[in-house]
């Protein structure tokens, strides 16, 4: 036997596992067990027929109710107002200038309160068209509503047939050609022009509030 090998033998060994350590199979090693498994939540129900109050569709308001801001009036509405002014206007200084412009009376004294029935409409009718005009001009500022519907085709009807029958009348009654009475004829059919023409548009703006009325009755039932 060989010395040496005797005296290795007597050191201590330096393998921290030895022969029989590394024989041996190692333990098992059991991992943690897992969480439980968390079960889905259900979706939440939406019920169809009753919307939160978030989704419910928003109700329009009623055609006649005024949004300050929001409507911005029709131009050629305004348009017709400020003719109708100016119509008024014209229809009242050509009539009763007539006399003073051909210095000599009326020829056709007999039917005065025909006359004064046509000044009085003209005055009437300037008074509405320029309160329709003010109405319009706070519209454009975003400051006013509009006039009701009924309100505007009643006035604007009435105004229409008053100023049918008394413009007829006087186109019926006051036979006055051209150049007569040393211009008074002329100065008098200029004014009957711009009451002919004052019948004209208050038919048009009737017919316009009556429209517009009926589109928001009609509005107002297709609402659910």
């Amino acid at each position: 036997m060989n010395p040496f090998e005797k005296s290795n033998s007597a050191l201590p060994s330096n393998n921290v596992y030895n022969e029989k350590t590394l024989i041996e199979s190692p333990k098992s090693y059991t991992p943690p067990p897992s969480p439980p498994a968390l079960s889905p939540l259900p979706p939440p129900s939406i019920q169809a027929s009753h919307p939160p109050p978030s989704m419910k569709p928003s109700q329009t308001e009623p055609c006649e109710k005024p949004v300050h801001g929001t409507q911005r009036p029709s131009p050629i509405r305004l348009g017709m107002r400020v003719w109708q002014l100016l119509a008024a206007l014209g229809a009242f200084a050509f009539q009763a200038g007539a006399s003073p412009y051909a210095m000599r009376p009326m020829p056709f004294s007999e039917n005065m309160a025909l006359v004064y029935f046509v000044y009085a409409l003209f005055w009437i009718s300037f008074t509405w068209s320029l309160f329709e005009i003010y109405v319009y001009l706070t519209r454009l500022r975003g400051r006013g509503g509009k006039v009701k519907r009924i309100i505007a085709f009643a006035v604007d009807a009435i105004l229409a047939a008053l100023m049918g029958v008394g413009v007829c009348y006087e186109i019926a009654l006051y036979k006055c050609p051209p150049g007569q009475y040393d211009g008074w004829c002329d100065f008098f059919n200029t004014g009957l022009f711009f009451g002919v023409s004052l019948f004209s548009t208050y038919i048009l703006t009737a017919l316009w509030d009556l429209f517009g009325g009926l589109t928001c009755i009609r509005q107002e039932i297709q609402e659910p």
